[in-house]
């Protein structure tokens, strides 16, 4: 399956990767050109919520995100 085009909440990419959201948004803020991120805008205001590709991730989360979405 490709994972090009499937983004994820950065809790959930944090919960992937194993690490703290506050992690994960560090390594886009010093690195954007390596991931691919969109931005959702709320339907009630408030912040724009950022999305992650899961090809973004790594080949383990991937994985992870592969099997979490099979069961």
């Amino acid at each position: 399956m490709k994972c090009d085009n499937i983004f994820i909440s950065l809790e959930e990419a944090s919960q992937l990767e194993n690490t703290s959201y506050h992690n994960i948004l560090m390594r886009i803020q010093r690195k954007p050109e390596k991931y691919n991120i969109k931005k959702e805008t709320s339907l009630q205001g408030g912040k724009d919520r950022t999305l992650i590709s899961v090809a973004s991730l790594s080949e383990k989360a991937q994985t992870l995100y592969k099997k979490k979405i099979k069961v």
